[in-house]
């Protein structure tokens, strides 16, 4: 999903991951921005639990993160 706030430029929502019988659904957010480029993209962070290794659980597996862009 993905929901873009036309006041501040905002941008939030969610994506799926499925590794095998493991979904995870992890949330990002970030804000639109216009470089000297000039063109207009979305640029923020997401949050993901780490696939469980061992005793691990989905609650109990390191969190990691990564970038999100969104281009025209």
């Amino acid at each position: 999903t993905l929901t873009i706030n036309s006041t501040t430029g905002a941008v939030a929502g969610l994506f799926t991951l499925v590794d095998g019988a493991l979904v995870r659904t992890p949330a990002f957010a970030g804000i639109v921005v216009r470089p000297a480029s000039g063109i207009a993209k979305a640029v923020g962070h997401f949050l993901l639990p780490q696939i469980p290794i061992g005793a691990q659980t989905i609650d109990t597996s390191p969190i990691l993160s990564g970038k999100v862009t969104i281009e025209q």
